[in-house]
């Protein structure tokens, strides 16, 4: 799974990024979870944090970080992919 980039120049994994935005979303969490009531916001913007860059496990963006892609026409960005699922 290390393999899979969120971003290069420099490479993160989508690991190491999905870990970093858990970690501000849980400090967010924790500023704000007396003043925001549960009514599952909480539990709704966690997994939208979590899973929010879950395209970029697509082959079509590891092949534009790994500078695979040989026709960035056939490119779909990762946004639209973590936005169906």
């Amino acid at each position: 799974m290390e393999e899979l980039l969120a971003k290069k120049d420099p490479n993160e994994s989508l690991i190491s990024h999905t870990d970093w935005v858990l970690l501000v979303w849980d400090n967010i969490f924790q500023q704000y979870r007396s003043t925001i009531p549960h009514n599952c916001f909480w539990d709704d913007s966690y997994i939208t944090v979590l899973l929010h860059d879950i395209g970029k496990a697509t082959l079509n963006f590891q092949d534009v970080m790994y500078n695979r892609a040989r026709n960035n026409d056939n490119y779909i960005r990762h946004e639209l992919y973590s936005g169906v699922f």
